[in-house]
C-alpha cells in the first residue's frame, strides 16, 4: 500500500483501531481521498493485472521443465 500504509492498515482484531482509521480517512479532502484511490489502483493494475498472471504462470511451467 505503499506510503498509505500507515493511514489504510489497522491492528487485527482491534476495533478501536479501525475506527480511528476510517476516522482519520473521513477528515481527508476528496481529493486526497481520490489521489490515494488512483494510487492504489494503479498499484492493483500494475501488480495484479492477466498480463503480470500470465507471467508469472510461464515462469512457473518453465522452471518446472528445468
Amino acid at each position: 500500500m505503499g506510503e498509505q500504509a500507515n493511514l489504510l492498515l489497522f491492528k487485527q482484531k482491534d476495533a478501536e483501531n479501525l475506527a480511528e482509521k476510517l476516522a482519520a480517512l473521513l477528515k481527508l479532502s476528496l481529493a486526497e481521498r481520490e489521489r490515494i484511490g488512483l494510487y492504489l489502483r494503479e498499484r492493483v493494475i500494475k501488480m495484479h493485472s492477466l498480463e503480470r498472471l500470465a507471467d508469472k504462470l510461464v515462469n512457473i511451467f518453465v522452471q518446472q521443465r528445468r
